[in-house]
């Protein structure tokens, strides 16, 4: 069993190595014993499977050459379904385990596991484009505060839809998964939404199919954001009053930050509160590391500090 320790890399981190070894390392060590007796338990039970689908695929080949496809593939799959899942109720523990320690730890930071439509406002957030309408969505975690007298709100979300292929089998898709962020705006702002740029054409077509509900009034914009935003309002000259040049810039930099290749972050003004829709590259708040030793932990823990002061690096960017 490997060292358990926690290096501090940034300033938030201050003093979690005390809060590491006296709160987590115990947890983290019944865990890990925990962990290794699932996989020798889950190699016998794939042992056995194996065993189990070669002895029927030898007796179907008895029968016809064929006929061992069936079992062998039927083995093969159940031993790939107990590989990816047997740590899964583990995995499970660990987040709701650790968690509330790091959200505590920040102080300023409220946490819930759960949150409601109602809460994220969700159906504005379709009204202004920045989510879609799915067959399903999951809501939580949640994180709230304040940071440089702004207050915040960040919820992890994924929108799902239902659809037949051309086989007329129901199949899913995900159409959104990443954060979504409220930030307060100190004076109140016409509705100005920032809508992803497709191209000459595609822009003509989805500003008709967006018509009834996204602001009438575009913004022009210089040309290197044009080819990324569709900049829409429904007060021209306020708009234009309460933009400041460079934030365009500023929404570039964060989408470069926090979603990686895909330039578009959809973004919008409404009121006192700036909404972000983020498409993260990693699962938010995510601990996903049953596939090796617990010592490891350490640098989803980085990560997992990264995601709780993402509101407040874009409200330093917002702010500086």
């Amino acid at each position: 069993m490997g060292d358990f320790t926690f290096t501090e890399q940034e300033s938030y981190e201050a003093n979690f190595a005390q809060v590491y070894d006296k709160e987590i390392v115990p947890y983290l060590r019944e865990l890990e014993e925990r962990r290794i007796r699932a996989i020798r338990r889950s190699h016998k039970i794939m042992a056995a499977i194996a065993m189990v689908s070669l002895f029927l695929a030898w007796r179907a080949y008895q029968l016809d050459p064929v006929l061992p496809i069936m079992p062998v593939a039927f083995g093969g799959f159940a031993c790939l379904f107990f590989y990816i899942s047997r740590g899964d109720k583990l995995q499970g523990e660990l987040t709701a385990f650790i968690r509330p320690i790091l959200s505590d730890f920040m102080e300023d930071i409220s946490f819930s596991e759960e949150s409601s439509a109602e809460e994220v406002q969700l159906a504005n957030l379709e009204r202004l484009c920045l989510v879609p309408k799915a067959d399903s969505r999951t809501l939580g975690p949640r994180i709230s505060g304040s940071w440089r007298g702004v207050n915040y709100q960040l919820v992890k979300a994924s929108f799902v839809e239902r659809y037949r292929d051309h086989e007329n089998k129901q199949r899913t898709r995900t159409l959104f998964s990443g954060i979504l962020v409220e930030i307060e705006c100190w004076n109140p702002m016409p509705t100005i939404v920032f809508l992803p740029d497709f191209g000459k054409i595609a822009n003509q077509v989805y500003s008709w199919a967006t018509r009834d509900v996204r602001p009438p009034h575009k913004l022009d914009l210089p040309n290197e954001l044009e080819r990324v935003f569709e900049v829409y309002t429904d007060d021209r000259d306020r708009a234009i009053e309460a933009l400041d040049t460079s934030f365009g810039q500023k929404i570039l930099k964060m989408s470069e930050e926090f979603q990686g290749s895909e330039s578009h972050m959809s973004t919008a003004f409404q009121g006192n509160t700036f909404f972000m829709a983020i498409r993260l590259d990693h699962g938010f708040l995510s601990f996903d590391v049953m596939s090796r030793p617990l010592s490891e932990v350490d640098e989803k823990i980085h990560q997992a500090f990264r995601d709780l002061t993402i509101p407040r690096r874009i409200i330093d960017q917002i702010l500086d």
